[in-house]
């Protein structure tokens, strides 16, 4: 007697499964990357560290005069 209807296990090919691992970290670290991209632009200047804020007052240069193109000589 044949007993009908039995599964075979899904195995997933060596190959498929290490694209969908690869495709999967990517996906990952898109979301990690909006993430953080999304942060910096909702508050720009918590990204930059204050000891380069507190080391230009420190040295007198908190103005840097630039000079723009009719001055320059």
């Amino acid at each position: 007697m044949e007993v009908e209807g039995t599964a075979e296990p899904a195995f997933v090919d060596v190959d498929q499964g290490l694209t969908l691992a690869c495709i999967a970290f990517l996906c990952l670290l898109l979301v990690a990357m909006i993430i953080r991209c999304a942060k910096v632009i909702m508050d720009p200047y918590s990204a930059i560290p204050t000891s380069t804020w507190e080391e230009q007052l420190e040295n007198g240069t908190e103005s840097i005069n630039v000079p723009y193109g009719d001055n320059l000589s």
